[in-house]
């Protein structure tokens, strides 16, 4: 293959393209390879901005991305913006959207804009087919969907109840001074192998 190359030692050598404006600043913008670990680097303003590792992880900010993340974003007050171009958007205009080697997508979350309210909308796929499945609307309703089954909500508990017993399910009723106004809950006893179903109302229970 034919090209320029920027050859630099194999252990601490770093290849470089400088950008300055020959004036009052120098080097204020470098692209970088390091050698020592294989990374990419893109500098701006004196400072470290973008940095792609040898396993292709990629880190808006400065250093390595944590061992858990493919693409990370550091900043002060970071913001991962997906804009659409329209004035309006409907459900599914913009998308996050997840999938795999066979099927893209296999969930998504969108948004909707009528140029004054916003809602978020999550979708699952079923049979090649997407759906929605929860609606948050503007006034914070939350509203939830499915195309078939009687547990169209399920709320499981991953540890064993204690001896006194413990809530598999609780809603609180919360009001505008964040007092408990009422709770719904199914609870179970361990002691006697009871389960109830409870209702209480006003701040104290009873």
């Amino acid at each position: 293959q034919k090209g320029i190359s920027i050859v630099g030692s194999t252990s601490g050598g770093i290849g470089n393209i400088y950008f300055t404006d020959g004036v009052g600043y120098k080097n204020q913008g470098r692209i970088s390879y390091h050698h020592a670990d294989d990374s990419l680097r893109f500098q701006a303003n004196v400072a470290e901005r973008l940095r792609i590792t040898s396993a292709g992880k990629v880190k808006f900010g400065v250093g390595d991305p944590v061992a858990s993340a493919t693409v990370e974003l550091e900043n002060a007050d970071p913001v991962f913006l997906i804009r659409d171009t329209a004035s309006t958007s409907g459900d599914g205009d913009c998308k996050l959207a997840f999938g795999n080697a066979s099927a893209y997508p296999t969930a998504f979350l969108s948004h909707s804009w009528d140029g004054t309210n916003g809602g978020l909308h999550f979708h699952t796929r079923v049979s090649g087919s997407e759906y929605e499945r929860v609606n948050i609307k503007a006034s914070g309703q939350i509203w939830q969907y499915a195309t078939g089954g009687d547990n169209q909500f399920n709320s499981k508990r991953t540890s064993a109840a204690g001896s006194n017993g413990d809530y598999f399910f609780h809603l609180n009723a919360i009001n505008n001074s964040d007092t408990t106004v009422g709770t719904l809950g199914f609870h179970r006893d361990t002691a006697v192998s009871d389960a109830r179903f409870r209702i209480y109302t006003c701040p104290s229970g009873g």
